[in-house]
């Protein structure tokens, strides 16, 4: 386990763009090991964290949020020591009917 100096995904990470800026991250490490929390900061919403792996060179994990039933998966790669890229993929839904 790594301890949180050794670790560089661990902080508050929000978007670049200010208005874009819609989910902020923060990477901290406890006894259990490296954690993740995704909060809506518009409306406090949490998203529920799984499948969390932090490899040397990238943080992966799923997000989970209750309000929309969407899914992403999410990965961070180290830009520079204040930058990280987030790719993420996600589940949508909609309603289809019969022609």
């Amino acid at each position: 386990m790594k301890r949180a100096q050794e670790n560089p995904f661990v902080g508050t990470w929000f978007d670049v763009n200010e208005y874009y800026y819609e989910i902020e991250f923060t990477v901290s490490v406890g006894p259990k090991g490296t954690s993740v929390e995704a909060r809506d900061p518009h409306d406090g919403e949490k998203a529920k964290i799984s499948n969390i792996a932090l490899l040397p060179d990238h943080l992966i994990f799923t997000a989970h949020w209750p309000s929309t039933g969407r899914i992403t998966e999410n990965r961070f790669d180290l830009d520079s020591a204040d930058h990280v890229r987030l790719t993420f993929t996600f589940t949508d839904t909609t309603i289809l009917k019969r022609k």
